[in-house]
């Protein structure tokens, strides 16, 4: 990824920071999440796979949100810090 393009999601991502209104620990939360996207989008799709292939079953739904939720909390393996 060359620098314009590193500066472009920098930018992106602290707009879409900005937009939202969160102050404190919310808004460093929401800034992780969108430095760690690649694994937060594949947590969701790892539990929309789990929902779609296990069925509507109340295991099904606990393993899909288990997974989603590793997904959402899990860093990137290129990312240091928060």
């Amino acid at each position: 990824m060359n620098l314009k393009s590193r500066f472009g999601l920098w930018l992106l991502r602290h707009k879409l920071v900005a937009a939202t209104g969160l102050k404190g620990k919310d808004k460093r939360m929401l800034s992780a999440f969108l430095k760690n996207w690649q694994t937060s989008i594949l947590g969701l799709v790892m539990a929309a796979v789990q929902l779609h292939q296990g069925g509507m079953t109340w295991g099904s739904a606990v393993l899909a949100a288990l997974m989603a939720a590793l997904g959402l909390a899990a860093k990137d393996g290129n990312k240091t810090g928060l």
